[in-house]
Parts: structure tokens; sequence; C-alpha cells
């Protein structure tokens, strides 16, 4: 029995060292929450910055190749082929993440828009910003940049006429 109740003062005093609490507070639990949030956006923005920079660096490979007087016809072709379906592989990637990106930030700002239902006297900035966006959009409140979405569609799209010109040429 003695060694039970000194089990759990062992326990409670760990999780006191280690900055867990038992009882959260709800208003730090939410900045937290929103801190999180506003640091998933600035990685998603990173991620967006990082695939723009890859492509474009494969669209002046392909330019290069295809530039290139030197290299043999069918080589070329194959060549820019190549680099053309990585472009689109990676497109498709690009694509995949903005979505998972868009329904894991989506669900993050309904959680926050919940979380600030319980506080009184409160702005409440993300309804507010919910219903805002909600007047011009109501079919999607919460929208994630049109051109963002769309930007893996054009590189894609390129990197598919780059594969048409190499297969006509």
């Amino acid at each position: 029995m003695n060694s039970t109740k000194e089990s759990k003062e062992d326990q409670q005093n760990s999780s006191k060292e280690s900055g867990y609490l038992h009882s959260i507070n709800p208003f730090e639990e939410y900045k937290f929450f929103a801190d999180m949030t506003d640091r998933l956006s600035e990685r998603r923005q990173h991620i967006h910055t990082i695939f723009e920079a890859i492509l474009t660096a494969l669209l002046g490979l392909a330019a290069f190749i295809a530039g290139n007087e030197g290299m043999a016809a069918g080589g070329q072709n194959s060549y820019l082929m190549v680099t053309s379906g990585l472009g689109i592989i990676i497109c498709l990637i690009w694509w995949n993440l903005i979505n998972n990106y868009k329904k894991l930030i989506k669900f993050r700002f309904k959680v926050l828009v919940e979380m600030e239902a319980t506080f009184t006297n409160s702005v409440r900035m993300y309804t507010r910003e919910n219903e805002f966006f909600s007047e011009e959009h109501p079919d999607e409140p919460f929208r994630f940049s049109i051109t963002e979405q769309f930007m893996p569609i054009v590189f894609a799209g390129i990197f598919g006429l780059i594969i048409l010109f190499a297969l006509t040429h």
C-alpha cells in the first residue's frame, strides 16, 4: 500500500519535472494549436517553394537538352521524355501534398473555431475569418490559394507538351 502511494507521488513529481500538466488551461491549449497551425502553414509554403525550384530546374534542364545541337536527335528526345516524365511524377507528388496539407489545415481551423466557441468576450478571429470567406465562397471556407493548387497542373502541362514535342520530332 505504501509503495503504491510512493509510486503515485513519483509519477506526479516526474510529470511536473517533464512539464506535463494534468489539467490543461483551454486558452493555453488554443494558443498552442494556433501556433502549430501557423507553423504547418509555413511548412506548406516552404514545400511549395522547394517544388517550384525543383521543377523550374527540370524545365531548365529540358531547355538545355532541347537546345543542345551536339546531341543526337534520338538521344535528345529520349532525354527530354525522361526529364519531362520525372517532372510529371514530381508534379503528382506535389499536388498530392498540397491536397493533404489542405485537408489537415482545414481540420485544424475547424478545431480552432470549435475551441473559440468556448471563450467568452473573445474576438474569435478564426470564426470571423471563416464567416468572411464563407460569404465569398460558401462551398469552401478556409480556401487554399487557387494558384497554389493550380501550379502543379501548369507544370505537368508544360512537361506534357515537352513530351509531345519530343514524340513528334
